[in-house]
């Protein structure tokens, strides 16, 4: 089965759909979910929909820079490891900076990343789980390669930012993600109920939906490689 799309009606099973429709006044009252997710009836909608999107494939969006077309087709999502990654990066890219920018790299990134910075991205994956959440605060991912595990700790050194802007691409890996792998806190069924939720209403409101994966994600698994300007962003 194809993997389901969180922010689309089509995730929601039929009978879960037919209750919905069934508590159609409940959604029609307001435009923040928090306020329909107080009626008794559609929190075990929710319940019983969380339990049916953790069986399923869901479509994850992860941001990024891909290094040359088609890198993430080849290679999939790899989950982080900092030590791996930071010496990839170097291996590969270092030549575009001077050895004293290159040291400059390495002092920063020993003295960010410790403790919980480490503990926090460590064998992990992020993925944005709707379209919208792509278009929310992602910016520095798609403006700088190498994502926060290379970025994040130079932020004070403005010619090496410049030469990050310059190396790849800017990129929307989409990927089959599977819905038991996305950590427990968050809630799945959200975007779901807030897709038919803007059915009824539009100016339904969102929220940003993100979550993260212990684990990698093969070559197979990736659904497309897409430019941001297809979500909306025009200016990365």
């Amino acid at each position: 089965m194809a993997p389901l799309k969180l922010d689309s009606v089509e995730s929601l099973p039929s009978p879960l759909r037919a209750q919905m429709l069934e508590r159609r006044a409940v959604f029609e009252a307001s435009r923040w979910l928090d306020d329909v997710l107080k009626d008794p009836k559609v929190q075990m909608i929710e319940l019983e929909l969380e339990a049916y999107l953790r069986t399923r494939q869901v479509v994850g969006y992860h941001c990024t820079r891909e290094p040359e077309p088609g890198y993430f087709k080849r290679h999939g999502l790899r989950a982080l490891s900092l030590q791996e990654h930071q010496a990839w990066f170097l291996a590969t890219h270092g030549h575009h900076f001077t050895s004293e920018e290159r040291e400059k790299i390495e002092t920063a990134w020993d003295h960010y990343f410790v403790g919980q910075q480490v503990k926090a991205r460590q064998g992990t994956l992020w993925f944005c789980l709707t379209a919208e959440t792509v278009c929310d605060g992602t910016d520095a991912l798609f403006k700088y390669n190498g994502g926060e595990a290379v970025h994040k700790p130079l932020r004070d050194e403005p010619e090496i930012f410049v030469k990050l802007t310059s190396i790849g691409r800017p990129v929307v890996v989409e990927a089959s993600v599977a819905g038991r792998d996305i950590g427990p806190h968050q809630r799945l069924a959200l975007p779901a109920l807030t897709a038919f939720h803007r059915t009824i209403r539009s100016d339904a409101n969102g929220q940003p939906s993100e979550g993260r994966i212990v684990g990698s994600i093969t070559p197979g698994a990736v659904l497309a490689v897409r430019s941001p300007i297809q979500f909306g962003l025009s200016d990365v």
